[in-house]
């Protein structure tokens, strides 16, 4: 139990950013028509759109902000212990 205690939130932190990256690369583009409709040589051609990315950079950046913000603990409690040491 003191392994989660000790890595949960960076375990889980990196979870997140690696699920956040593939949800950005996961989408696809996508055009106005369907397949089901022919395409009509003489009309406008429509332009492909990306799809919104806003939910992979949220879940990417809380990600990234969980392993930093471990990192930085981690960082200063082994300072901390190095100075009351001394």
């Amino acid at each position: 139990m003191n392994i989660v205690r000790t890595y949960g939130i960076a375990v889980g932190g990196a979870l997140l950013l690696v699920v956040g990256v593939v949800v950005l690369l996961s989408q696809q583009l996508t055009t106005g028509g369907t397949v089901v409709s022919p395409v009509d040589a003489t009309g406008p051609v429509p332009e492909p759109t990306a799809s919104d990315p806003t939910l992979g950079i949220l879940v990417a950046l809380v990600g990234l902000v969980l392993v930093a913000g471990w990192v930085g603990f981690r960082i200063g409690r082994r300072g901390q212990g190095a100075q009351s040491r001394s």
